[in-house]
């Protein structure tokens, strides 16, 4: 492979560079701090050239090549400046190129997500935090960059799976309505229908979750008469297990009352917690589900008789851990996701080798 031969640097940049330097490396530690973060750093200046940047900029561009001095658009191998024909900055599309509004102060110091084709074909995806500096009088644009090209892409084949499933699902619901007429069939048909709306209970179910983690979850609240509303998933869960105990004791004080929640959110919250606790007790145990009401909130305690250790404790709401093994840990993550940041509540839970486990879930009155 040749060497590529390195372009000399102009003396304004290295004078800018050295500044900047200084500016940030005034200590050991901001040097290493600035070098060792999981992010890339890069400095413009007002003409748009990087005059300093960390080590994890330096791989963007999958290449040797010069860094000082180079613009930001050049450096990455923009498709806009193609084969040097044009400067980074005077292609026809670099008038709406946010990085180039930034160093030019005609784009609003907020954050931005930034996508580059580049050369070879390959889509750079930033999530990008500019910031605005002055050393020595002269004025600079620091961008903090974070390769958000894996997370985008997950994204877009998630929509894709779950539209295409979506599709698949609705054509065997109709071949079940088919069968569903057919008397011959009926005891095929009632298994057949059973595993369908398990497939298609879990697909909604994941699909909610990665809407809920993406921030693009429609959260719909509406009134529910919360002590039905718990009675009717009791009963749903107990022709399930149908081997095991389940035990439900309610306030009083529940009777009646309606609350203003998303109840396909809340279904999903609950049932996750039952099951939790089904599957965690030998058939002989006893599961309780045990509600309070106070002032300000519905609480639901849902208690076996295990002990979950306590190191295990320390992992329950992390999201790819789980008891019951490798990739199945969404269970108890999703419950804290779904309950805190989308329906105004909280979620917590004790395991006492004396007492057993109790998961408590509050929301809020209407």
């Amino acid at each position: 492979m040749d060497k590529q031969i390195s372009e000399p640097i102009p003396e304004n940049i290295i004078l800018q560079n050295q500044e900047v330097k200084i500016f940030f490396e005034s200590s050991a530690v901001g040097s290493l701090v600035l070098n060792e973060v999981f992010c890339s750093i890069v400095v413009l200046n007002n003409a748009g050239q990087i005059i300093y940047c960390n080590k994890i900029f330096k791989n963007i561009a999958d290449n040797n090549q010069q860094v000082l001095g180079k613009r930001f658009g050049t450096y990455i191998s923009c498709s806009n400046v193609a084969d040097g024909a044009k400067e980074c900055g005077q292609a026809t599309f670099c008038n709406h190129c946010t990085v180039n509004k930034l160093f030019q102060g005609t784009a609003e110091i907020k954050e931005y997500e930034i996508s580059f084709l580049q050369k070879n074909n390959k889509v750079l995806e930033f999530l990008v935090r500019p910031v605005l500096f002055e050393v020595m009088s002269n004025r600079y644009t620091l961008l903090i960059i974070k390769d958000i090209s894996n997370e985008k892409r997950r994204r877009m084949l998630e929509r894709i799976f779950f539209h295409d499933i979506s599709n698949t699902m609705t054509i065997m619901n109709g071949h079940l309505l088919m069968l569903e007429k057919d008397k011959n069939n009926s005891i095929k048909f009632e298994r057949v229908k059973k595993t369908y709306d398990k497939m298609w209970d879990e697909v909604k179910g994941q699909k909610i979750l990665a809407d809920a983690e993406n921030g693009e979850l429609q959260i719909r609240f509406s009134p529910i008469e919360i002590r039905t509303f718990i009675q009717e998933i009791i009963i749903l869960l107990q022709e399930i297990y149908k081997e095991n105990r389940l035990l439900f004791e309610f306030d009083h004080a529940l009777e009646g009352m309606v609350i203003e929640t998303d109840e396909t959110i809340l279904r999903r919250v609950i049932v996750n917690m039952i099951k939790n606790a089904i599957e965690a007790s030998n058939k002989e145990s006893l599961v309780t589900i045990k509600t309070h009401v106070d002032k300000k909130y519905v609480k639901l305690m849902i208690h076996n008789e295990g002990y979950i250790p306590e190191e295990i404790q320390a992992k329950i709401f992390k999201r790819s851990f789980s008891t019951k093994g490798k990739g199945r840990g969404l269970g108890t993550y999703s419950m804290k996701l779904f309950t805190e940041k989308y329906l105004s509540g909280m979620i917590d839970f004790e395991s006492l080798e004396k007492s057993g486990t109790t998961f408590l879930v509050k929301l809020p009155r209407t």
